[in-house]
C-alpha cells in the first residue's frame, strides 16, 4: 500500500486552482455582506449574490415579485456596492430563479403531542366532524353580552344562548 505524506494546508493554497477558487469565494462573501447591508433581513432570504462581472451584478431572487422590489432598490444597491472597495458595479441583473429558493425535498417532521382537545385520527368520525360541547357558563355569557347590544343584535345573541342552554341540559 502506497502511502503519501500529508502535505500543509499552506501548500495546497497556494496551487493556481484552489487558490483562484478561495478567492472567489471570499470575494462571494463579501459582496453577500454588501448586499446584506443594503437590503432588510426578510428580503435576505429571497435574493442572492451570483456574480458580479464587467461591473455588473448579477442577483437571483426566487419570484418576480422580489425582482421587481430589488428593481426599486436599484440604485441603492449600486451605491452600496460602490462605496466598498472591492467592487465598482455600474449595473444590476435580476435572475428570477424559484427552485434556488425552495425548501428540501424531504423536510424533518417533528412529532408532536396530540392534543386533548382535538380528536384523533381513530376516534374522529370518518364523514363527518362533529362541534365541540358548548360550555356550561356559555349561554350566561351570550346573555349578558345580550343586554349590552342594540336590537337587531340583541335578539340573535338571545336566540343563540337559548340554544346553548338547552344543548348544555342534555
Amino acid at each position: 500500500m502506497i502511502r503519501q505524506r500529508p502535505k500543509a494546508l499552506q501548500s495546497l493554497l497556494t496551487r493556481r486552482s484552489l487558490r483562484q477558487f478561495h478567492d472567489f469565494t471570499e470575494r462571494y462573501r463579501r459582496w453577500q455582506q454588501v448586499l446584506a447591508r443594503c437590503l432588510n433581513e426578510s428580503q435576505l432570504n429571497y435574493c442572492r449574490v451570483l456574480n458580479l462581472r464587467d461591473s455588473c451584478l448579477v442577483i437571483e431572487v426566487s419570484s418576480a415579485a422580489w425582482a421587481t422590489r430589488l428593481k426599486l432598490q436599484q440604485s441603492r444597491i449600486i451605491t452600496h456596492f460602490n462605496q466598498d472597495a472591492t467592487a465598482s458595479v455600474t449595473s444590476v441583473q435580476i435572475k428570477v430563479n424559484p427552485e434556488a429558493f425552495k425548501p428540501t425535498q424531504n423536510p424533518v417532521k417533528i412529532e408532536s403531542k396530540p392534543d386533548s382537545n382535538r380528536p384523533t385520527k381513530e376516534s374522529a368520525a370518518p364523514e363527518k366532524a362533529s362541534a365541540p360541547a358548548p360550555k356550561a357558563n356559555s349561554a350566561e355569557t351570550l346573555r349578558a353580552q345580550a343586554e349590552m347590544c342594540e336590537e337587531p343584535l340583541r335578539s340573535q345573541l338571545l336566540q343563540l344562548a337559548a340554544t346553548f342552554a338547552a344543548a348544555t341540559k342534555d
